[in-house]
């Protein structure tokens, strides 16, 4: 079956898996759908405010090149079919389940990262904070693209970093992320810890 994405999504059907292998060849089985959305959305109405979403998925980058589409997003989803794409914010009460695409700490494994108490510590401000982390290997070209950046240590507690190799990251300003980690750290250390007379 040839489908352009914009097709496919208008049929009505989506599946939450996907083949990266191409077409199956000949006397190969068809791929499992691991699952399969209802019907279209019918009648409902985005504008609606007594009508939820099943996921919304806030601060997405949307990249959409048939309509020349790039930028932030909330992405309202119901009965499996994308019903909206919103420049403004999906309000939280509106959808059964919400994922925060922005706003969310990502940080190396210890086998690029020294484990250090500071970095710790502000792991688990971020944590009491509602702030997800993802621990992972990430790339270069994924620091160049980070909406912001900073770095912690004993000395300098938590350090923005504006720009890599002559790339700017994010705007070239400490991001509201590290703005606020950085007030929780500073508070955290104001108020614990053994003073050194």
């Amino acid at each position: 079956m040839d489908l352009s994405r914009r097709d496919f999504l208008a049929s009505g059907t989506l599946a939450a898996g996907a083949s990266l292998a191409g077409p199956p060849s000949a006397g190969a089985a068809a791929p499992v759908m691991l699952a399969q959305a209802g019907p279209a959305p019918r009648g409902f109405n985005p504008a609606d405010p007594a009508l939820k979403y099943d996921l919304v998925i806030a601060n997405a980058d949307v990249l959409d090149p048939s309509q020349t589409l790039r930028g932030k997003r909330d992405i309202g989803i119901k009965n499996g079919q994308i019903a909206v794409l919103s420049s403004t914010p999906i309000a939280a009460e509106r959808s059964a389940q919400r994922y925060e695409a922005a706003g969310r700490l990502a940080t190396p494994t210890t086998a690029s990262c020294p484990e250090g108490i500071t970095r710790a510590a502000v792991l688990e401000l971020a944590a009491s904070a509602g702030i997800g982390c993802e621990v992972g290997d990430y790339t270069l070209p994924q620091l160049y693209n980070a909406e912001e950046s900073f770095v912690t240590g004993t000395m300098g507690g938590l350090a923005p970093v504006l720009s890599v190799d002559g790339r700017t990251i994010g705007d070239g300003t400490p991001g509201p992320v590290t703005k606020r980690l950085t007030a929780l750290y500073a508070d955290l250390t104001a108020t614990t810890g053994t003073p050194v007379t």
